[in-house]
């Protein structure tokens, strides 16, 4: 199948309500990844690009900054009237855990976002900033203030870059795309990004640009756009205790591994076949609806050994 790189914006991929304690991307990135994994589906490759992961990173620095103000200032209010507190009883402590400032907060998550990106540069690429060569074509779309650039304002006083960031993504994107020889989609809920003519910035390259709001979108534009199914919740289902010894208790033989499964459009009732090896050797499908109800279990030669 055709090589497809997909670039992730920042808006596709960070978790809005996030929790500080924590580093991660949200669902869209979990079900994507789940998407190419559990379907094989290996010619397909998130990237993210580096300038993503520094927005995202400087965003948590942000809102931890905000939030320890207003316990600061709470502290502050506590203080004032503990004597009070202590006249009637109460006994109130605020307890920080993990770290107590903003430095011991910078040192934690560093720490965190340095683990999570390692453990998952199995199933994404990250997209270095675009190389000195491609400064020049940055200052040139400022100038010409070409989109993604815009014009914008703060108290009446007029400038044209922003969108600057998108910028250093696309420059990126187009770097990475001049040398290899693949498709593309780019992801993004950037309505002035998502609006660019791709044709013109990246020739000689099949790709578009996709919203992702929600954590099925980019999945769904990629199965209409390359004609695929995507059969990731009946293999996790495959995985599950409940299927092992639903099988197990059918055949009076342990399942050892899960091999793939396909779906196949029948006249009565379609199905999906998950491929199971038994801790015999054997291979065996088992058939399920689309609902997740076990049919039947047959062996290699497509003969039924078993039916509910």
């Amino acid at each position: 199948m055709r090589k497809v790189n997909i670039f992730l914006d920042t808006n596709v991929i960070e978790i809005q309500n996030k929790k500080l304690f924590e580093f991660k991307f949200n669902n869209v990135y979990g079900r994507l990844k789940r998407f190419i994994t559990y379907n094989g589906y290996n010619n397909f490759k998130i990237i993210i690009p580096q300038i993503v992961l520094d927005e995202i990173y400087k965003h948590y620095i942000e809102e931890y900054k905000n939030i320890q103000e207003k316990i600061d200032n709470l502290d502050d209010g506590y203080n004032s009237i503990k004597s009070d507190f202590v006249k009637v009883g109460y006994d109130i402590n605020i307890i920080r855990n993990r770290y107590s400032n903003v430095k011991e907060y910078e040192d934690y998550l560093k720490s965190n976002f340095n683990k999570y990106i390692s453990q998952e540069k199995g199933y994404m690429e990250i997209l270095p900033y675009p190389s000195q060569d491609k400064f020049y074509s940055i200052i040139e779309r400022a100038i010409q203030k070409k989109k993604p650039f815009f014009f914008g304002g703060i108290n009446n006083k007029k400038f044209s870059d922003a969108g600057f960031k998108d910028v250093v993504i696309l420059e990126s994107i187009k770097e990475k795309m001049e040398k290899e020889n693949s498709e593309y989609i780019i992801a993004t809920n950037d309505n002035i990004f998502n609006g660019l003519n791709w044709n013109d910035e990246i020739k000689e390259r099949k790709g578009k640009a996709a919203s992702a709001k929600s954590d099925t979108d980019i999945i769904d534009f990629i199965c209409k756009e390359y004609n695929l199914r995507d059969l990731s919740e009946y293999i996790e289902f495959s995985r599950t205790e409940y299927f092992s010894e639903k099988v197990s208790n059918a055949l009076g033989k342990s399942i050892v591994r899960i091999e793939n499964a396909k779906f196949e459009e029948c006249e009565d009732n379609n199905v999906v076949i998950i491929k199971c090896k038994l801790e015999d050797g054997k291979n065996i499908n088992v058939i399920l609806d689309e609902t997740k109800e076990f049919i039947n279990i047959a062996n290699e030669s497509d003969e039924i050994i078993f039916q509910w």
